[in-house]
């Protein structure tokens, strides 16, 4: 009876061993992810700056813009690691979100930085990359909203092969929130199948068709942008068609602390 009972112990030890394993390898395939966003946008930038050395005084900021966002990147993995391996399905970005700190952000300002960022890796693909945003400034944390909408620039680019992805933000009303809706003319997906794109098990057979060779598509960006949104108490939402294009809302919610956007402009001189 001890035996077995003992046995029985071992495997319940060793199930919780495989599966902490398990989370760690997600954990490193969702960092792996983001991480290739900076890396491949520093890459082309200093391509372009060799070729145009004169560009330096334009391309400067860009390419500090894009380390910074490696840099917040790797600190992230740091404190990830620092929690050791997960006891439930937490994953390196959620540690991150238990930790979010809200703070008043210029959504135009942080906007047009990740248009800078992801300017090279459209162009790469003779894509048009556009924002629209009206002045909206909100109290949220500005390291998680950079990530999801990172993740979401990634994903439009990575599935347009011609034609163009917008960005545009609103605020939707008195109490109501901010959109950020991000747009692309690219393969999109069938109705049935927008679930299964945000559960990270990997993506339709036609949007892995519709990803390049140099970036391929492992379903791992959208999970990260669920993830995240929950943490910052948003909703995510798709409307998509086969063929057709599709478009991925971000919806934050208004904490009653939002100022205006010349408000942080005034702040940013003082």
């Amino acid at each position: 009876m001890n035996h077995d009972h003992n046995a029985a112990r071992l495997e319940q030890q060793l199930c919780a061993a495989q599966e902490a394993l398990r989370e760690k390898d997600r954990q490193m395939a969702c960092l792996a992810h983001d991480l290739q966003q900076p890396l491949h946008a520093i890459r082309l930038y200093a391509e372009q700056l060799a070729r145009e050395p004169h560009m330096a005084p334009e391309f400067a900021p860009k390419l500090r813009q894009a380390a910074l966002a490696l840099k917040s990147l790797l600190d992230d993995a740091q404190l990830a690691a620092r929690a050791g391996l997960p006891e439930a399905a937490a994953t390196a970005t959620s540690a991150l979100a238990r930790r979010a700190r809200a703070s008043t952000v210029d959504l135009p300002r942080l906007l047009q930085e990740l248009v800078d960022q992801f300017a090279p890796l459209a162009a790469e693909k003779h894509l048009q990359l556009r924002l629209r945003s009206a002045p909206v400034a909100l109290q949220t944390d500005a390291v998680l909203l950079r990530r999801i909408l990172g993740n979401l620039l990634d994903n439009a680019i990575a599935h347009t092969a011609r034609g163009k992805v917008l960005v545009t933000a609103r605020r939707l009303g008195a109490a109501a929130g901010v959109r950020i809706d991000v747009w692309d003319t690219g393969c999109g997906v069938a109705p049935e199948q927008i679930d299964a794109i945000f559960s990270g098990n990997g993506q339709p057979p036609a949007r892995v068709a519709a990803t390049t060779a140099r970036r391929p598509g492992h379903g791992l960006g959208l999970l990260i942008v669920r993830h995240l949104a929950d943490a910052l108490g948003a909703a995510v939402q798709a409307s998509a068609r086969a063929g057709r294009g599709s478009r991925f809302s971000l919806i934050l919610p208004d904490e009653g602390a939002a100022v205006s956007a010349t408000d942080c402009a005034a702040t940013r001189k003082r």
